[in-house]
C-alpha cells in the first residue's frame, strides 16, 4: 500500500505539537511528510530539522499544490485562516485535519462543510478529547444506556495566563485580526475550548454527535487589556434536557487542573474533584459505590492524527467532524452577538508588573463556589457581577458581529 502523503499548514506555535512527533517518526512505513506551508517557517523551532531532513517548505498553499499533492492536510494555522486553508485543500483533493476550533464564524463552518460534501473529502476537527480512548469508552457506555439520561454537566477551568500569553501573536484575545477578519479569540474559544465542547460531545446521541444548546445565558468579563473576554460563566439548556454549566478564566494567579462532573440518571462521570478517583483520571461513579475507571484522557495530537490516517486508508468513521464541533462554535458566536463583555471595575483588578500578569483576587474562589452550587456569579452574589438573561438560540444560523460595529477602544476601558 502506498504511503499516505501528509502536508501541514502552520508550523509555529501549536503546529509544532503535530510536526515534532511526525518528524521524530520519519522515515515511516505508513506516511510521508511531503511538505509544509508557512510564510514565516524560519521562525519555528523545528525549521532547522525541516532543512536537515529535506522537507519541502512553501510560503503559500498555492505554491505547494503547484508542485505536489497530499492525501491529508493538517491545518494548524491561526483561527481566521481555518476556512481558507481547509477549503483550498479540499478543492485540491485532500482530506483535512483542522485544529480546533473550526473557525471564527458559523458562515465559515458552513463553507467548509459544503466544500467537504462537494468534494467527497472529510474534515476532522481536532478537539483532542473527542479522539481520546478514555472519553470515547465512557461515551460508548452512555450510548449503551448504562448511565441513563444526562441531567447536569459542569466544568471549571482556572487557568491563569500572563501578559506574554496575550502578546504571543497578533491575534490573541482579539475580536478581529489586523486584516479585519473575525477571530473571536477568548478563553472559551481557544485554551479551554476542549472542555466546553466536551460538555456537549459527551451527551450527544451518537459517537460523532454533540448535543445542541437551545438556550444560553452567559456572564462575560474582561480583566486583561484585551478586546475579548478572559472570564466567563455560561449556562446552556441543551436539546437533551440537560443543564450544562461552564466556568473558565485566565484572570487568576494560579493554574489548576481541569475539573468536571457530568451527572446522569444512573451514574456521575468525573474528572478530578473526587477522592474516589485517581488524579487526572476519568471515571464513572455509580450509586452502589462502584467506580469504573476509563483512564487518563490524553490531550496529545497523535491520537487524532492516527484516526485520520485510518480514515484515509480504510474509511474509518471519525468521532469529531464539522457537525460535531458546530454546537461549540454556535455558542461562541451567539455569546458574541448577544452578551456584552463587562469590564471588571478598577478596584477588583490587580496588575502585577513584577510577575507580568493581571488577576482578580477572589475570582478563583467565586467561580469555584458557582461551580459547586450551579449558579452564575450574579446569582451567587459576587459583588462585581452583572446579571444576564437567558436567550433562545432558535433561528440563529449566522454570526452578525452586531455588538462590535464600533472598534474596541482601550482608551475607554482603562484599569
Amino acid at each position: 500500500m502506498a504511503k499516505i502523503r501528509v502536508m501541514q499548514v502552520g508550523i509555529g506555535g501549536y503546529g509544532e505539537e503535530y510536526l515534532k512527533p511526525m518528524l521524530a517518526n520519519l522515515p515511516n512505513d505508513r506516511y510521508e511528510l511531503v511538505g509544509v506551508v508557512d510564510p514565516v517557517a524560519d521562525k519555528s523551532t523545528l525549521y532547522p530539522r525541516l532543512i536537515e531532513q529535506g522537507i519541502p517548505i512553501h510560503a503559500t498553499i498555492e505554491a505547494f499544490y503547484e508542485s505536489c499533492g497530499a492525501d491529508l492536510v493538517i491545518v494548524a494555522a491561526p483561527i481566521s485562516f481555518h476556512r481558507q486553508y481547509t477549503v483550498y485543500a479540499l478543492e485540491h483533493g485532500s482530506h483535512v485535519l483542522c485544529e480546533k476550533p473550526i473557525a471564527a464564524t458559523l458562515q465559515d463552518a458552513d463553507a467548509m462543510a459544503e466544500s467537504a460534501r462537494r468534494t467527497g473529502r472529510f474534515v476532522a476537527i481536532g478537539f483532542q478529547w473527542s479522539f481520546s480512548p478514555a472519553m470515547l469508552a465512557a461515551k460508548r457506555d452512555f450510548l449503551a444506556g448504562e448511565f441513563g439520561k444526562p441531567l447536569q454537566f459542569k466544568a471549571r477551568l482556572l487557568w491563569g495566563r500572563d501578559w506574554a500569553y496575550f502578546a504571543r501573536n497578533s491575534w490573541a484575545g482579539r475580536l478581529r485580526n489586523d486584516r479585519g477578519d473575525w477571530v473571536l479569540d477568548s478563553v472559551a474559544h481557544n485554551a479551554t475550548a476542549h472542555y466546553l465542547h466536551n460538555l456537549y460531545f459527551m451527551q450527544g446521541a451518537a459517537l460523532n454527535v454533540s448535543a445542541r444548546p437551545l438556550r444560553l445565558q452567559a456572564e462575560l468579563y474582561r480583566a486583561n487589556g484585551i478586546e475579548n473576554f478572559d472570564t466567563c460563566a455560561i449556562r446552556a439548556e441543551m436539546d437533551t434536557g440537560c443543564e450544562a454549566l461552564f466556568y473558565a478564566t485566565h484572570a487568576v494567579d494560579r493554574h489548576d487542573d481541569p475539573v468536571f462532573e457530568y451527572r446522569y440518571e444512573r451514574a456521575t462521570l468525573v474528572y478530578n474533584g473526587s477522592d474516589a478517583v485517581p488524579h487526572n483520571t476519568v471515571a464513572a461513579l455509580f450509586p452502589d459505590g462502584t467506580v469504573r475507571e476509563y483512564g487518563v484522557p490524553s490531550l496529545g495530537t497523535m491520537e487524532k492524527f492516527a484516526a485520520c490516517l485510518n480514515a484515509v486508508e480504510r474509511g474509518t468513521p471519525l468521532p469529531c467532524g464539522i457537525g460535531t464541533a458546530t454546537p461549540h462554535l454556535l455558542t461562541i458566536d451567539f455569546l458574541a452577538d448577544r452578551f456584552p463583555i463587562q469590564p471588571l471595575p478598577q478596584g477588583a483588578v490587580v496588575r502585577d508588573a513584577a510577575r507580568g500578569r493581571t488577576h482578580v483576587p477572589g475570582l478563583a474562589e467565586a467561580l469555584t463556589r458557582c461551580y459547586d452550587t450551579g449558579k452564575l456569579p450574579a446569582e451567587a452574589g459576587v459583588p462585581w457581577a452583572v446579571p444576564a438573561p437567558a436567550e433562545t438560540t432558535e433561528g440563529y444560523t449566522a454570526f452578525t458581529g452586531r455588538l462590535f460595529k464600533e472598534a474596541w477602544n482601550p482608551e475607554n476601558d482603562k484599569y
